[in-house]
């Protein structure tokens, strides 16, 4: 929704994306009565409604859709609270030496971020009984 804001419809293209909205709903129903995961038909819809949303846009708008897309992922991080984790949703933007640009989420200068876990895996094998 953040890139939609950024790209200027005309009022032609405006009123076909009220077109859309119903056709989401018919979707959902669709998918939900497949017996699908609440997760899972979130993000179909979200795919099916940016097939159709692309659909609607010029080239230039297209190339500028595309162009925001690529420069604004939606990442998840925790972060330390009183000693547990808190999942955060953060929009990243340009990338270099390390170190990442937050264009927004609630994170502020000095909180504690988890930015990566490793986990070390033992050499022993376990033995199988059959």
């Amino acid at each position: 929704r953040d890139i939609m804001s950024k790209i200027i419809l005309s009022k032609e293209q405006q009123g076909k994306m009220r077109n859309i909205y119903p056709q989401l709903g018919k979707k959902k129903n669709e998918l939900s009565s497949k017996g699908m995961s609440e997760e899972k038909v979130s993000k179909q819809v979200s795919q099916f409604f940016e097939t159709l949303f692309i659909e609607l846009l010029s080239d230039d708008q297209k190339s500028q859709f595309f162009n925001l897309k690529k420069s604004s992922e939606i990442k998840k991080i925790y972060k330390l609270v009183e000693g547990k984790t808190q999942e955060l949703k953060i929009s990243t933007g340009l990338k270099a030496g390390g170190y990442t640009e937050i264009l927004n989420g609630e994170v502020e200068v000095g909180d504690e971020i988890i930015s990566k876990i490793l986990i070390n895996e033992s050499p022993k094998k376990a033995l199988r009984l059959f």
